[in-house]
C-alpha cells in the first residue's frame, strides 16, 4: 500500500503544483492587463492634454488680452487720446472674439469642455454686451452712461478671470497621474 500512497501523494502533489503555477500565471497576466490598461488610459488622457492645450490657448489668449485692455482703461499713453485708445481696444476685442470664434466649435464637440465652454459663453457675452454699448454710444449720445460701461467692462474681467481659471484648471487635472 505504500507505492499506492506515493501515487496518491504525486498525484495530489502534482495537482496543487499545477494549480498553484496557474494562479500565479493568472494573477501576472491580470497584473499585466491591468498596467496596460493604465497605459493605455494615461496615453489617451496625454492626447487628450494636447489636443486641450491647442484649442484653449486661444481662449487664454482672449482672456489675456480682456486683461491688459483693462488696465490700459486707466491711463492714456503719451500720442495718444482717450477716443483712439477706446477705438483700438474696441477692435482688438472684436479681434479676439473673432480668434475664440473659430475654435469655439471644436470645444463644443470636444467631451468633457462643458465648463469651459459656460465659461467662454458668457465671456463672450459680456464683451459683446460692451462693444454693443460703446457702438450705441458713439451713434446715438449719451445712450449709456460712463458707469454702465464700467460695470459691463467689469463683468468682462469677472467673465474673463473666470474663463482663464476654469481653463487652468482643467488642464491641471489632466497632469494628475491616473491612479
Amino acid at each position: 500500500m505504500s507505492a499506492w500512497l506515493d501515487f496518491g501523494a504525486s498525484v495530489v502533489g502534482g495537482a496543487v503544483a499545477a494549480a498553484a503555477a496557474l494562479g500565479g500565471v493568472a494573477l501576472g497576466q491580470r497584473g499585466e492587463n491591468t498596467r496596460l490598461t493604465k497605459a493605455d488610459r494615461q496615453h489617451l488622457r496625454d492626447l487628450k492634454g494636447e489636443r486641450l492645450r491647442k484649442l484653449y490657448e486661444p481662449l487664454v489668449k482672449f482672456a489675456m488680452l480682456l486683461q491688459q485692455v483693462a488696465k490700459e482703461k486707466s491711463y492714456v499713453m503719451e500720442g495718444d487720446t482717450v477716443e483712439k485708445r477706446d477705438e483700438r481696444h474696441q477692435n482688438e476685442l472684436a479681434a479676439g472674439m473673432h480668434q475664440v470664434g473659430t475654435v469655439i466649435a471644436a470645444t463644443v464637440i470636444e467631451p468633457g469642455t462643458i465648463k469651459v465652454l459656460k465659461a467662454y459663453e458668457a465671456t463672450y457675452a459680456a464683451c459683446d454686451s460692451y462693444l454693443r454699448s460703446l457702438n450705441t454710444n458713439a451713434t446715438v449720445h449719451n445712450s449709456t452712461t460712463y458707469e454702465d460701461l464700467q460695470k459691463q467692462f467689469a463683468a468682462i474681467l469677472s467673465a474673463a478671470d473666470s474663463l482663464k481659471a476654469t481653463v487652468l484648471k482643467q488642464l491641471e487635472e489632466l497632469e494628475q497621474p491616473i491612479q
